[in-house]
């Protein structure tokens, strides 16, 4: 039965939440860093032919890190990420691999997706 309260004189009161929760994307994210390209691009090739992922985007820094990133269920972004980051230690340097299972929407447009990021607005 709904909570009551004083004020409604026995009419169903509403529950409104103060802040909806954050929702989390349905894909996980995973990333491998290499120092170099070849690295990057035996990491990716390894990435797709494992698992059931898709290869989102690659990003060259300072310093020649190149990042590429891929998406997919939880259990295929893991096997993925795992294989890639043994490959491009087979060719190259591996930096980094980290998979994150349920990103915050905030990484969907900045992160994950293709191209420029517009800088946020401070309105």
């Amino acid at each position: 039965m709904p909570p009551r309260c004083g004020k409604c004189r026995g009419r169903k009161a509403l529950i409104e939440l103060q802040e909806p929760a954050p929702r989390l994307a349905k894909q996980a994210f995973g990333l491998v860093e290499t120092r170099g390209l070849v690295g990057a691009v035996e990491a990716a090739d390894a990435m797709c032919k494992t698992a059931h992922v898709v290869l989102t985007r690659y990003e060259v820094t300072t310093e020649g890190l190149v990042t590429v990133t891929v998406r997919g269920d939880v259990a295929s972004v893991e096997v993925a990420v795992e294989r890639g980051g043994r490959a491009a230690s087979r060719v190259g340097e591996l930096v980094a691999k980290h998979v994150i299972p349920a990103p915050h929407l905030q990484l969907e447009d900045s992160l994950a997706g293709p191209g420029r990021v517009p800088a946020p607005r401070m309105d």
